[in-house]
């Protein structure tokens, strides 16, 4: 297991599963609360509703607490989702996709375990421009393109049926990135990482979770839903609701949805 992993499921030892309705992305994802879904790397940050739900990590740390906390949850890789075809209703991936080498694989694997007519509700940071050291500390393999991402989708049969930006609260911190970008690159790599050099306690990090999630949203973006306007998006993230497009039935000769 490489370093980056060990320190992943460290990370989830010391802490509790979040209530996922603290998040901003509550308003969609409560609505999973029938039917299979899956939410894929949550860590102890869910975001759909926990009982009963699947939950697929590569941390045993964070699959244990998932667990105890009524999830349905397994170790396991994105790019080969231990579940058979068309299982489930809603698959939910949160700031993970960024952090898949084959990411072409893991679309895939989503698209292949997402029934006919299912969803999918992701996350992920854009703008190769705007990729420095915050997003090498952070273990981001890429920022997606707008274009990339809709033939991606495309690919994968999946139609965006809706999609918004970040908060406000989100745009100040990419802008305190960008400041401090340089610094974080002239950072001695040899000393430990932040994971390795903070030792909180389990109330504390409880804590910083939950005011993470109400920082987050203030100045929440609204919906939007045109094709135009996602082609036009500018943003530095993204969080999208797809559907899989329903199988195509034979009917007189003819293909008909």
């Amino acid at each position: 297991m490489d370093k980056k992993r060990i320190d992943y499921d460290r990370m989830w030892k010391n802490s509790d599963v979040q209530n996922p309705a603290i998040w901003p992305m509550w308003e969609v994802a409560k609505n999973f609360n029938s039917g299979k879904n899956l939410e894929i790397g949550p860590g102890n940050r869910p975001r759909i509703p926990i009982s009963g739900a699947y939950f697929l990590d590569i941390s045993s740390n964070a699959i244990k607490n998932l667990k105890n906390a009524g999830g349905i949850a397994v170790v396991g890789d994105i790019t080969n989702i231990p579940f058979e075809d068309n299982f489930f209703d809603t698959v939910t991936v949160i700031e993970t996709l960024e952090h898949i080498e084959n990411d072409e694989r893991a679309f895939s694997e989503i698209a292949r375990v997402v029934k006919p007519s299912g969803l999918f509700f992701f996350s992920v940071p854009l703008g190769m421009r705007f990729y420095n050291e915050v997003d090498v500390i952070a273990g981001h393999k890429r920022r997606y393109e707008i274009e990339d991402l809709r033939k991606l989708l495309a690919r994968n049969n999946f139609r965006i049926l809706k999609f918004r930006g970040p908060s406000a609260f989100v745009r100040i911190l990419y802008k305190l990135g960008d400041l401090f970008a340089g610094k974080i690159a002239s950072h001695d790599s040899t000393k430990k990482n932040t994971l390795e050099s903070f030792n909180l306690p389990k109330a504390v990090i409880n804590l910083s979770a939950r005011g993470i999630a109400l920082l987050q949203k203030i100045g929440t973006a609204q919906w939007e839903t045109t094709p135009e306007g996602f082609g036009a998006y500018k943003e530095r993230w993204i969080v999208i609701l797809c559907q899989k497009k329903a199988k195509q039935k034979r009917v007189d000769g003819a293909h008909k949805e």
